[in-house]
């Protein structure tokens, strides 16, 4: 809840990115620095993907990550 950075996975790197990343990969976001998602279907199921600067990615992980700022109070 709240502002704050997202764990995302790398689904597809565009052909024109000459850096370190690779598909399936968690990356650190930036709050709000994503696009709109867009629905795509595949072999596991339907996913929303995101476009993603390069600028405002954080962090990079082989693995997901524990994201601790997630929290069981309820706002109300």
């Amino acid at each position: 809840e709240g502002i704050r950075p997202r764990w995302c996975q790398i689904y597809k790197v565009g052909t024109e990115y000459k850096g370190d990343l690779k598909e399936g990969q968690y990356i650190l976001v930036s709050h709000g620095r994503w696009s709109r998602g867009i629905e795509i279907e595949d072999e596991t199921g339907t996913k929303t993907i995101r476009r993603v600067d390069n600028n405002d990615i954080l962090m990079v992980s082989d693995e997901l990550m524990n994201d601790e700022t997630f929290s069981d109070k309820v706002s109300g």
